[in-house]
């Protein structure tokens, strides 16, 4: 049996037929988490002592707290009745979800979103694991983020279910894991219309998940997720400058995949 692909190998082989959208990111990308827990991850603009407010480096997404809500991706039916789910294209405002994700709108999936219209599905007969990174900006020393937060929901109907998480930091040579996060949530007995479990890390849970450039998750079946928060590691104005070079943008895939 061949060795399991490493997100890079996973994200080279995704297929032709796809171009890069010039539409930016909408508004919600990229909005400061509201929480007071994660306050300090938040970029406020700079003042001056007269009060006048310093230009700040980069645009929305390139500094501070992010948070991805799926809801920018276009799928072929509102009621997903017709269609097969819609993959998460590649790159999603730089980011590498994994073969199995999908994206979905209610009432096709168990869960309702978290916010706005749409939430990803995992499909664990992929792969158990599933893949969130950067795939080759990894080699960027200013494409490190912080993993803070995201809202989750399984398939089962009597018993809790288990997630772990884990961080890995890109070396130059292979990734690390560099911290590992356990936790189940509760299940729930409805068909449609369930809600999302928010697992937002507290203090000492989200020191070692930063300075990432991926994320796995674990789960044995079937689930659903929706506001994935994360913030970048640096948010000095070379480093935003630095990821301001790169397009946050959506690969969409091309009329009739040519």
């Amino acid at each position: 049996m061949p060795p399991p692909q490493t997100e890079f190998e996973v994200a080279s082989s995704t297929p032709a037929g796809y171009i890069f959208s010039v539409t930016p990111a909408p508004l919600g990308y990229g909005s400061p988490i509201p929480s007071g827990n994660l306050s300090t991850f938040l970029v406020r603009p700079s003042v001056t002592s007269r009060g006048i407010p310093v230009p700040s480096c980069g645009s929305v997404g390139d500094r501070g707290a992010v948070v991805f809500k799926f809801d920018d991706i276009p799928t072929l039916s509102d009621d997903n009745g017709d269609f097969p789910p819609a993959p998460v294209p590649f790159p999603y405002h730089r980011f590498f979800f994994s073969p199995g994700f999908a994206v979905v709108p209610p009432p096709a999936a168990k869960y309702s979103p978290s916010s706005g219209n749409q939430l990803v599905q995992y499909d664990p007969s992929v792969s158990q694991t599933a893949i969130i990174g950067l795939a080759k900006l990894r080699s960027s020393p200013c494409f490190r983020f912080s993993f803070l937060g995201i809202s989750l929901g399984c398939n089962s109907t009597t018993v809790p279910c288990n997630f772990n998480i884990t961080g890995l930091n890109w070396d130059g040579t292979s990734e690390v894991v560099e911290s590992h996060h356990e936790f189940d949530i509760a299940p729930c007995r409805k068909t449609s219309g369930c809600t999302l479990s928010h697992q937002i890390l507290n203090s000492a849970a989200a020191l070692p998940f930063g300075n990432l450039t991926s994320i796995t998750i674990n789960h044995e079946g079937t689930w659903w997720a929706d506001d994935l928060q994360i913030a970048w590691t640096e948010n000095d104005c070379d480093s935003a400058a630095c990821r301001a070079a790169v397009p946050n943008t959506i690969m969409m895939e091309r009329p009739g995949g040519n």
